[in-house]
């Protein structure tokens, strides 16, 4: 059986962020396991031999992990790997800019990422990925996109690393590159104190 394509529509670093800094969250999902690795400390031969040991395994699953680990890191490495930006690509670029008519390929994407976050020690990750959040998110955009992105904001409020905005400082919802830099750095700490289950601002 041939391989069904999907087209993916890439998007733009300094995109216009439909995602609105939605303020602290005293209820973060703190329950997800943890990373038994940093991203930082992988390098490409050790997603090359996961990914290698998925499809010893499972070929068509493999693929799957190949396609969603080129869709969160743009070539780049697994570096790139952060809890925000995997949020984002489950939740709004998987959704909306994978150009397919074919059912069910966003499970088939989030389970490809589990897969490989779960051989590279990832296991944060890939619960997200299997999460009831990112389920539902799903489920709505099969529906309509007000009802995709409302789950989203949703599912973003509960993961517990929106930056918030403060009484003297609200983010942009167009972010030039500096202001860009500093979010992500205030999710990547956000992401860390959820981590080490110290969750306060």
């Amino acid at each position: 059986m041939g391989r069904s394509r999907l087209s993916f529509c890439r998007p733009v670093r300094n995109r216009v962020r439909c995602i609105a800094a939605l303020g602290w969250q005293h209820d973060p999902v703190t329950s997800l396991p943890r990373n038994l690795v940093a991203p930082a400390a992988l390098s490409p031969r050790d997603v090359d031999n996961a990914l290698a040991r998925i499809a010893a395994r499972d070929p068509a699953l493999a693929r799957r992990a190949g396609d969603a680990f080129e869709g969160l890191t743009w070539g780049e490495g697994p570096g790139l790997l952060r809890q925000a930006g995997l949020q984002e690509w489950l939740w709004y670029v998987v959704p909306t800019k994978y150009i397919t008519d074919e059912a069910g390929y966003m499970g088939r994407l989030a389970g490809g990422a589990a897969a490989l976050f779960d051989e590279l020690g990832l296991h944060r990750y890939a619960a997200i990925c299997r999460s009831s959040e990112t389920e539902a998110v799903h489920a709505a955009f099969d529906g309509r996109d007000s009802d995709g992105i409302a789950a989203l904001n949703k599912a973003m409020q509960r993961s517990g690393i929106v930056p918030p905005d403060l009484a003297d400082f609200e983010w942009s919802p167009v972010m030039g590159v500096a202001e860009a830099a500093a979010r992500s750095a205030a999710e990547d700490a956000l992401e860390s104190a959820l981590t080490a289950g110290t969750p306060d601002p």
